[in-house]
Parts: structure tokens; C-alpha cells; sequence
């Protein structure tokens, strides 16, 4: 017997339902959550064998955070100086959060200076704004290079 796409239920994603667009922040993440599913979770060292590119041979990590810890951007018992427990630290999560960039900063100078490499990454966030495009939905980017 052959299926119909008709014969196939479809189910309703949270952030379709009414619940998301009441503007209840908690009931909005909720959704989002239950929409993602389930995330796999492996081990950190199959995550660096498997996915971040191996580094360049004159990066050592355990002397970037010797660094880090002598500059006052890391310490061994709170971690990152510059951000602090978000939980208690009673504002908003794009200020909370804002100070990733003096994390990003310290961690590029440090290894700057233990690798004798230039930087070549610039973090910036912009959380609250929408991305910038040079292009609407009207467009035809397909089109571009056709004469």
C-alpha cells in the first residue's frame, strides 16, 4: 500500500502555535527548545578531533592561558574576569553577555603574543539589531551573473 503525502500526520511546531507569539519570553524559549529536539552531546575530545581544524603548530594552549592568568582575563577559580555569573548579575543578557568581546580581545592578544602571530579575527555583536543585507526577498540572487 502506498502512501499519500494526505495519509502523513503533520505536526504543528511550537513556535507556529499562539503560546510563542504572546511575547512571554519564557514561553518563547520553551518553544524554541521543544522545536530543536534533542542535541546530541559527545565527548570535548571527539569534538576536537572531529570538528574544530587542527591548530597551526606555534599555537600552544596551556601557554595562552598562563598568559591569560598572568593579563587577569582568566583565573582558575571564577573563570573569564570580564564576565560575571549571569544569574546574579541582574541585567539583561545582551549586557551580561556584551563583555564576550574583552574575553574574544584578551584571548587574540594573548595568543598574539605567545605565537608572535598578528591577529586576524575582530569579534563584534550586535544582538539586538538585525543583520545587515544587500539584498530583499525580491531580489533573485540566482540572476546576478546572467547577462
Amino acid at each position: 500500500m502506498e502512501l499519500s503525502r494526505s495519509d502523513t500526520f503533520t505536526k504543528p511546531k511550537h513556535t507556529s502555535l499562539a503560546g510563542y507569539r504572546s511575547g512571554d519570553l519564557v514561553v518563547g524559549r520553551t518553544a524554541v527548545l521543544n522545536d530543536l529536539g534533542e542535541i546530541p552531546q559527545v565527548s570535548l575530545e571527539y569534538f576536537k578531533s572531529a570538528v574544530l581544524p587542527p591548530l597551526r603548530g606555534q599555537i600552544d594552549i596551556s601557554k595562552i592561558k598562563t598568559s591569560l592568568e598572568g593579563a587577569e582575563a582568566w583565573s582558575r577559580h571564577s573563570g573569564w574576569t570580564a564576565i560575571k555569573e549571569p544569574n546574579l548579575s541582574g541585567v539583561s543578557e545582551e549586557e551580561t553577555f556584551e563583555t564576550l568581546s574583552k574575553v574574544f580581545d584578551a584571548v587574540v592578544r594573548e595568543a598574539g603574543k605567545v605565537a608572535s602571530t598578528p591577529a586576524t579575527l575582530r569579534f563584534s555583536s550586535r544582538p539586538s539589531h538585525s543583520p545587515l543585507s544587500d539584498h530583499s526577498n525580491a531580489t533573485r540572487p540566482e540572476q546576478r551573473r546572467k547577462l
